[in-house]
């Protein structure tokens, strides 16, 4: 078979098929055109191929964004850690290769990093991770070339090419374009397309929210790219009441697959063992846990009618607030933020009332709640 065909597709491709992809290998040879061309639905058995799985395709153009203290930048220097290494981000799974870091914003704060990582997880990234210690001017051509060549010398020295290039930040190595001007946004973005299909590579650009907490610029961003992630830093507490560093990562915008997923990032100071010029310990951020906001709030959902109905059972009130029940099953709910819990025991209450399970009371906005039989089941 031709090598047109991927070696994933010939163990999908039927014998029809295959006089199909023949008759368009015939028609490519006479149609002499250096565009890109595709004939009818063949090829629509490959599906995506995951970077990242459910958060970033290979071979595509993105966004993150966020606040200035939304904790993009650790988790980008995560990020290229697992695909350095090929360790799963959390429960989702990782396309193994090199990463480059243009760190436009200065470069000093990324290896330490990426040491406080590799000493928590005792792997070294060796030469796995380039940085670009300056910005690139992505739309002046001398620049872009010069980026081009770098990713070439890699793939040739490294011996396999750079699966991840990292923008940090988008602002700073769009220098001379209008954000809010469609036109150089889609120049920006196309410059973005170019590398990437030119070296097989997916381009992540890191940027920042505006004051009304979404992107900044053109809507032509939105429009032109394959794929956007959020990051929002939210405020949670461990089950020891200490206040962890967390943000909430969620995908807003995939070409080619469900939006439906989020993830809870909680991460923690780490030290370095190295001193300023002051003797102050030098600390940095390091992810510890990575939990499915979907999986967990379904688990709650399905956790929290039996926990209602045990909780009014063992109670010496005749009714219990709702405020009482939320931090009841906070306690036993710790990763759950307060906002979840309210909705979680909000909605499983209105569920018990309608099955005749509890009974309601109210007084203004408050509410509070009994069992409507003492006949329920141990």
């Amino acid at each position: 078979m031709n090598s047109f065909v991927s070696n994933a597709f010939k163990k999908l491709i039927s014998s029809k098929e295959y006089s199909l992809w023949t008759k368009v290998l015939n028609l490519r040879k006479r149609i002499n055109t250096p565009l890109a061309l595709s004939f009818g639905s063949l090829g629509w058995k490959n599906g995506t191929e995951w970077l990242i799985e459910n958060y970033v395709p290979c071979r595509s153009v993105g966004f993150i964004f966020g606040d200035s203290q939304d904790l993009k930048s650790f988790l980008v220097a995560q990020w290229a850690f697992n695909l350095a290494t090929g360790k799963p981000f959390g429960d989702l799974q990782v396309n193994q290769g090199p990463v480059v870091i243009v760190c436009a914003e200065g470069s000093n704060s990324f290896p330490k990093r990426i040491k406080a990582i590799e000493d928590k997880h005792c792997i070294n990234v060796e030469d796995k991770i380039v940085t670009v210690n300056r910005p690139i001017a992505m739309l002046i051509q001398r620049e872009v070339e010069m980026l081009h060549n770098l990713l070439h010398e890699l793939k040739s020295t490294l011996g396999e090419s750079p699966k991840l290039l990292v923008i940090d930040t988008f602002s700073q190595c769009s220098a001379g374009i209008d954000e809010n001007n469609a036109g150089d946004i889609a120049k920006y973005i196309n410059t973005c397309k170019e590398i990437s299909e030119q070296h097989n590579i997916t381009v992540l650009n890191i940027h920042h929210k505006n004051k009304e907490g979404k992107y900044r610029g053109s809507t032509a961003l939105y429009g032109n790219v394959d794929f956007i992630i959020e990051t929002k830093r939210e405020k949670r507490n461990s089950s020891d009441t200490e206040e962890k560093i967390s943000t909430k990562l969620s995908l807003t915008k995939s070409k080619d697959s469900s939006t439906d997923v989020s993830h809870m990032l909680d991460f923690s100071e780490k030290s370095l063992g190295i001193e300023d010029n002051f003797g102050n310990t030098l600390t940095t951020l390091v992810l510890d846990e990575v939990t499915s906001v979907q999986k967990t709030a379904k688990n709650s959902n399905n956790y929290a009618k039996d926990f209602i109905v045990s909780f009014l059972k063992d109670s010496d009130k005749e009714y219990v607030e709702q405020s009482d029940l939320n931090d009841a099953f906070k306690s036993k709910m710790p990763k759950l933020n307060i906002s979840t819990i309210k909705k979680n025991i909000s909605f499983s209450c209105r569920e018990l009332i309608n099955e005749g399970k509890i009974l309601e009371q109210k007084s203004g906005r408050n509410k509070a709640y009994t069992l409507a039989t003492c006949d329920l089941p141990e």
